[in-house]
């Protein structure tokens, strides 16, 4: 079993021949345009435009990276919805159904974003293939369109390290819907929880991410999965990578 973090730009790592028609599972989290700070050269706050532009040439490299039955996932803020979901045709993915994940916890406001006082404590997370799609499996792990699973904190067991860190649950949850997985993308890794679901479930997988730190972060979680050791055990005493917006 091989887990691979690559450290760079998506766009043109994913661009190299290497990488076309390679991967069975596509699990993308790009940045959701909020001014989050993920570090040096990730802009979080283009003009929509800019993002759009941008979030077309993601989909369409992950289109050409995936395998001819290959499978995506792809998370999105609620406001996002309409432009991921028409971003991801236009590349080619055909569109099978809209997911919710519900966090529980975490995300809460300090300061006005456009008059909102309520917290969002879900995402949606865009199901398409391409082809006929890798078969799901006999038993699925869920019977219905609705996921909880708790946020990633701070006082939790396996700790948190990354700003808009994702449950390694979720990911494995989705990875076990289907049969004939080999070999799994995340585009844009972050500090790696999609990798660490594929090391502990056995699978082969490729991350890339832009930030440097994150990288390292996301290569030194893959490592501890593969020994069996909690993360947040080996990082005993050290401070997590957090970067508040």
């Amino acid at each position: 079993m091989s887990v691979e973090v690559i450290q760079g730009d998506c766009l043109e790592v994913l661009a190299r021949a290497e990488h076309r028609g390679r991967y069975d599972l596509v699990l993308a989290d790009p940045p959701f345009n909020l001014g989050k700070e993920f570090g040096a050269g990730v802009d979080d706050a283009r003009p929509q435009a800019d993002y759009r532009a941008w979030l077309a040439a993601f989909y369409a490299v992950c289109y050409a990276a995936g395998a001819h039955d290959a499978v995506l996932y792809a998370h999105c803020d609620p406001d996002g919805l309409p432009v991921h979901r028409a971003l991801i045709g236009e590349a080619g993915w055909q569109y099978c159904q809209t997911l919710v994940w519900w966090g529980r916890n975490g995300m809460k406001r300090r300061g006005p974003l456009g008059g909102r006082i309520w917290a969002t404590l879900y995402e949606f997370i865009v199901y398409a293939r391409k082809g006929d799609g890798l078969p799901r499996q006999d038993i699925m792990p869920w019977y219905h369109g609705v996921i909880e699973v708790p946020r990633p904190q701070s006082n939790h067991p396996q700790g948190r390290w990354h700003v808009c860190e994702k449950p390694v649950r979720l990911y494995k949850l989705l990875l076990q819907a289907h049969q004939g997985v080999k070999l799994v993308l995340d585009p844009t890794c972050g500090s790696g929880s999609s990798l660490v679901a594929c090391a502990e479930l056995g699978l082969d997988a490729v991350g890339i991410e832009l930030v440097p730190a994150s990288a390292d972060l996301a290569r030194d979680r893959v490592r501890a999965a593969q020994r069996a050791i909690p993360y947040a055990q080996q990082r005993l005493g050290l401070q997590p990578l957090l970067r508040r917006p």
